[in-house]
């Protein structure tokens, strides 16, 4: 039997085995071959199906007790609500911008000229496979609907490459 399901996975890993590689303070006590070792563990395929990959710096004490006020939760809740509110007027149905197909993203998520060259030359740049392409285009999709816009812009595209890690 089967279950339809939506998901979200998020996971989590260290840079190395002690946990310190690109640390500012504490120095990796790990080799480049246990480093090596230790990231082939999740195979590029795997690392692929993830839409975004962020690494997350350690910050600094100054940095967590200075920080500028950020948005609020209401606010980041109102923004996501109008763009799955744009989302289900473009689709017709609750589907989301990462469920759309090959069809969808000609559709609903076309780049103009100069987003194809930005996209192009990050491909070429970082060996991104067809699926990240796919990939980083319904993420943009995603941050130009937070934004409240309809068409892709270069910023938007930009910033979904920048999630690619």
């Amino acid at each position: 039997m089967t279950y339809p399901t939506h998901f979200l996975c998020i996971g989590a890993f260290n840079p190395c085995p002690c946990g310190y590689y690109g640390h500012p303070d504490k120095p990796c006590k790990d080799t480049d071959a246990q480093i090596n070792r230790y990231q082939a563990k999740l195979s590029g395929p795997f690392r692929d199906r993830f839409d975004i990959h962020l690494e997350v710096p350690v910050p600094k004490f100054e940095e967590l007790h200075l920080l500028p006020s950020a948005e609020s939760s209401q606010d980041v809740k109102k923004r996501v609500e109008h763009a799955r509110a744009r989302q289900r007027k473009r689709y017709g149905s609750d589907k989301t911008n990462n469920q759309m197909t090959l069809s969808d993203l000609e559709n609903f998520a076309r780049l103009n000229a100069n987003c194809l060259t930005i996209l192009k030359q990050a491909i070429e740049l970082n060996h991104f496979s067809a699926r990240a392409m796919h990939r980083i285009t319904k993420v943009a999709r995603t941050i130009a609907d937070l934004e409240g816009v309809e068409e892709i812009g270069d910023n938007h595209l930009l910033e979904a490459i920048q999630y690619r890690g």
